[in-house]
């Protein structure tokens, strides 16, 4: 592409998203702001992504495919490919509203700063409803023990591209690789909140990665938790209760996914990791009955996974 290089590159990964993808790319399409280029990088799709993607014949949008290698390394490729002045990130099962683009130029240009890290509300879409996340506020909490609670996700982020030059997705992590990336960079550029038109995650689907009852993906925070709170990482200054907390709720995401499978020991294993490693947690009753009910051979895991379902809804 020729020309001047626009204010916002939007980077959209995708692995077999053909029934979804073209309504991500449509809400960009429907932008207030004309000002953008659209990457799409297919992480290896196996299904009709790929033609879906051409139908769209816009000069801004731009396919990108690279051989399957998970959704942090999709992100760098497109950050890679990137002209944009700040790069903003758009799941293939998300969609943005129409002026998301048009405001947050504009809010960034009234913020004053050069080279900034920003984040936007969200919201969630369930049957048809949509609920806009109510964003934690900082307060007097250090920076690090913030962005390891606010759950900023990648779809929120939007990132001065000079930042993401220097500080790209770590590749081994693709649960939780936002908030470890986050922890790096907020060593130079904390995050500033945006208000305004926020990114939609619809929730009418069952592949989401973060659907407990068909993907283990609290293993893979795990692994990042691991990683990003031992040094040299920046994570290791998060509050030491804080980090308990994280680790508690990842140890109980792996117990849930057990429950649901109906592997026993797994899940009784992760339970009283979940405990121990929280005992004050308000929620440790409740993983106390989970648990009797996994031990208790005549229907117990049944009702723990009711009793899972329950909580839930």
């Amino acid at each position: 592409m020729n020309g001047p290089s626009p204010f916002f590159s939007v980077v959209v990964p995708a692995y077999n998203r053909e029934a979804l993808v073209g309504t991500s790319i449509q809400s960009v399409l429907a932008q207030t702001s004309a000002d953008w280029e659209l990457i799409v990088v297919d992480d290896g799709s196996t299904d009709n992504t790929a033609a879906v993607v051409r139908t769209f014949t816009d000069p801004r949008i731009r396919y990108v495919y690279q051989p399957n290698a998970e959704r942090s390394a999709a992100r760098n490729n497109g950050i890679a490919h990137a002209r944009g002045r700040y790069i903003t990130f758009l799941d293939s099962d998300d969609y943005f509203l129409p002026g998301r683009l048009e405001h947050l130029r504009q809010a960034i240009a009234q913020s004053g700063v050069e080279e900034g890290f920003f984040y936007t509300s969200i919201a969630f879409e369930r049957d048809g409803v949509r609920r806009e996340r109510a964003e934690m506020e900082r307060g007097t909490l250090p920076v690090l023990d913030f962005i390891a609670q606010a759950t900023i996700g990648n779809p929120q982020a939007v990132i001065h591209r000079n930042i993401l030059e220097k500080h790209r997705y770590d590749p081994r992590f693709t649960i939780g690789e936002d908030m470890e990336l986050w922890l790096r960079i907020a060593g130079t550029h904390e995050p500033r909140f945006l208000a305004g038109p926020c990114t939609v995650v619809a929730l009418d689907h069952d592949e989401r990665s973060v659907n407990v009852s068909h993907r283990n993906s609290y293993a893979k925070q795990l692994d990042m938790l691991r990683a990003a709170t031992k040094k040299p990482h920046p994570g290791h200054r998060i509050g030491g209760p804080l980090q308990r907390t994280l680790f508690a709720r990842a140890y109980f995401g792996i117990a849930k996914y057990h429950i649901f499978r109906g592997a026993r020991t797994h899940a009784a294993f992760y339970l009283l990791r979940s405990i121990w490693a929280k005992r004050d947690d308000p929620q440790t009753l409740y993983k106390i009955n989970l648990l009797a009910n996994i031990l208790n051979p005549y229907g117990g895991r049944k009702k723990a996974a009711a009793l899972l379902r329950a909580g839930e809804d």
